[in-house]
Formats: C-alpha cells, structure tokens, sequence
C-alpha cells in the first residue's frame, strides 16, 4: 500500500496502483501482478522526465521496505532489477543492490542447501537496500537522466 501510495504522490497515476493500495489483506498476494501490471511500458512513456523521476522515487521507496523488512528482500531486490534497473538504463546506483539479488539469486539456483548462505545474502540486499533508500534522489538534469549518471542523493 505504501508504494502505491508513494507512486501515486509522484504522479503515476495510474489505476492499477490505486487498486493495490486497496486490496484487503486476505488479497495482498495479487499485488505482484497488479504491479507488474503497473509498470507495463503500455503505461509508462520511457523518455518522459516524470516518469523517470517516478522510477527513481519507486526504486527508493522499494528498497525502503526492503529495508523495513515489509518486502521480502529478494522479491523487492528482483522488482528492482527487473523493471527498474533496467527501464533506467542500468544506472550505477542502483547496481550494488542489483548485484546482491543476482548473487542471492545463484545461491537459491545452486544445490547448496545451505540456508545460513541465503540469509547472509537476503542480509545484504537488505543492507544495499538501507542504502539506497538513504540516498536515492531522481536525477536533477537532463544528462543525468541516462544509465551512466548516478542520482543526486
């Protein structure tokens, strides 16, 4: 709810958000999809300032409550790279929580077994998430809009 919420005062206003930020709690399972749903390229113009800006208020508020611990940290970490990172032109800043998903995300694939190892990672995309969310701003001028600039904290 929060990050709808947090979208919704930067000025994606888009449906879809509000219905997540409304869903009862025996619904919250549909909100990856709604999310997902809400950051198709159908309804974000990719060169538009405002929504890039937005972007960047999303990837901070996410990794907020990743850092809350209200999001899982390997889904938030995962949002993040997916839609995020990405749609950004894989920024700089963003990178170090990117890199603890990824890295998290090969120890769950390997048969390692050792849970000790993922809780170390989960800490770390949590960590790089604290970060984050301390120091993301959206970029102040035009040439920092592409994926080589690294935001304003």
């Amino acid at each position: 709810m929060r990050l709808a919420v947090d979208a919704l005062v930067a000025g994606l206003d888009i449906d879809v958000l509000t219905r997540i930020g409304c869903l009862p709690p025996d619904r919250e399972k549909e909100a990856p999809a709604l999310f997902d749903e809400a950051l198709d390229l159908q309804h974000l113009v990719v060169d538009d300032r405002r929504t890039t800006e937005a972007r960047w208020m999303l990837a901070g508020s996410l990794a907020g409550l990743i850092a809350d611990g209200d999001l899982a940290a390997d889904v938030g970490g995962r949002l993040i790279e997916q839609h995020l990172w990405r749609a950004l032109g894989r920024p700089p800043a963003l990178y170090p929580l990117v890199g603890a998903t990824i890295e998290h995300d090969a120890l769950a694939a390997g048969d390692t077994g050792h849970e000790h190892h993922l809780r170390a990672a989960q800490g770390a995309i949590r960590a790089r998430a604290a970060e984050l969310a301390s120091s993301v701003a959206a970029p102040t001028d035009a040439t920092s809009l592409g994926g080589g600039s690294t935001p304003v904290p």
